[in-house]
C-alpha cells in the first residue's frame, strides 16, 4: 500500500485503514487456514496481488 502512496491510518479487530489525499480504504485480513491469508480491499482501489 506504501508504495502506491497510501498512508496506514489505524487497525480495528482484522481492518486496516488507509488513506491518500482524501480518499479512504479498508483492507480487510482473514486468515483461511494456516498456510494462506485473503486480502480483500474496498472496492478495489488497489491491486496488492503485484
Amino acid at each position: 500500500m506504501s508504495s502506491e502512496g497510501w498512508s496506514y491510518v489505524q487497525q480495528e479487530g482484522s481492518n486496516y485503514f488507509f488513506e491518500k489525499g482524501n480518499e479512504e480504504t479498508i483492507v480487510t485480513v482473514q486468515q483461511w487456514n494456516h498456510k494462506y491469508i485473503i486480502y480483500q480491499v474496498k472496492d478495489n482501489v488497489i491491486n496488492i496481488a503485484d
